[in-house]
């Protein structure tokens, strides 16, 4: 029997002035369709998630963060039920630099901000709307199995 292949994720919770969490409306063959964190990545082999992190919120959204901005507030194991496993980190920024801009219209349709907490539309990636919640209940750890 072959064992689970694992991956890890990185996600930045951006929040504005009202802790609503900005989300991205995914163009791909996963999730198309949805809202889902943003940024969000693989860890890439060898690479560092303060270095990717800075990285992808300037390629993603066009902001600048600076490290000690960067908050580890939650780990996740996710585990997919078609053999994937994830070791999921959510970051907290605590403030970044310039405006954000959609920069990926490529894998985006759209950016916005929402309430985490008054979600009534079926059209998000759950576990990343649970495990905020859960983050932002000062749990730092979780499991989530999902199809």
């Amino acid at each position: 029997m072959r064992g689970p292949e694992f991956y890890s994720a990185v996600y930045l919770i951006i929040k504005n002035e009202k802790w609503e969490v900005l989300v991205w409306r995914r163009i791909s063959n996963f999730k198309n369709g949805y809202f889902q964190i943003i940024p969000a990545w693989h860890l890439e082999w060898e690479e560092d998630y303060i270095t990717a992190s800075i990285r992808e919120a300037k390629e993603e959204l066009w902001i600048e963060v600076k490290k000690e901005d960067l908050k580890i507030i939650h780990i996740c194991h996710r585990v997919m039920k078609w053999e994937r496993v994830y070791f999921d980190i959510y970051l907290d920024v605590e403030k970044y630099n310039w405006t954000i801009k959609r920069c990926e219209d490529d894998k985006c349709s759209e950016i916005k901000f929402v309430d985490i907490n008054n979600l009534d539309d079926d059209k998000y990636v759950m576990y990343d709307i649970e495990t905020i919640r859960k983050a932002y209940s000062w749990e730092s750890f979780s499991d989530i199995i999902t199809n």
